[in-house]
């Protein structure tokens, strides 16, 4: 009983540290984060600042249930999100977090993966990439089977922060 009390303690507090600084304070006790940083990915995000990661689940991915690995899963979205923040920086990029992993349904060997990153957020060096996977087997219908959000950060030769050129993701159009 204690040990709930706390956790929900701990959970109140957490989502009230998120609330007012949201980017400070991540962790695992508040179900809407995804919504809450990943909300605008898609007005956000261009086809020039998404990328689509597309895989196969072998039997070597998966666990002893015959489907896909959280580990390999993991690996996968940071993947995804490396070459999304990759290309949108147009310099090299580490991973400084990964937050709010979700595996929202089993993914049987045999299926196809196909993970898209997104642009939430851009900072002076740091950017956050929102993942999404599906998975199709043949002869079904894509079902959304992870998510999760990735802190990247861009660095220079000597893995220091580089600034990010591109400020912001769209810029308004002047009007002549």
């Amino acid at each position: 009983m204690k040990v709930l009390l706390i956790v929900r303690l701990l959970a109140y507090l957490q989502y009230s540290q998120i609330s007012r600084f949201p980017f400070a304070m991540i962790g695992c006790f508040s179900p809407s984060l995804w919504q809450r940083i990943c909300v605008n990915c898609e007005s956000m995000t261009d086809e020039n600042t998404a990328f689509e990661l597309t895989e196969i689940v072998f039997p070597e991915h998966a666990n002893h249930y015959g489907t896909l690995f959280g580990g390999n899963a993991l690996m996968l979205m940071s993947k995804a999100a490396f070459l999304c923040a990759r290309a949108f920086a147009k310099a090299d990029v580490v991973m400084a977090r990964c937050g709010d992993a979700q595996f929202l349904a089993p993914v049987p060997v045999g299926s196809v993966l196909r993970l898209r990153g997104s642009i939430s957020r851009v900072g002076r060096s740091s950017l956050t990439v929102c993942v999404s996977g599906t998975a199709q087997q043949l002869g079904r219908e894509p079902r959304a089977v992870l998510r999760s959000w990735f802190e990247m950060v861009a660095v220079d030769g000597n893995g220091r922060p580089a600034r990010i050129s591109g400020a912001y993701l769209h810029r308004e159009k002047e009007e002549a």
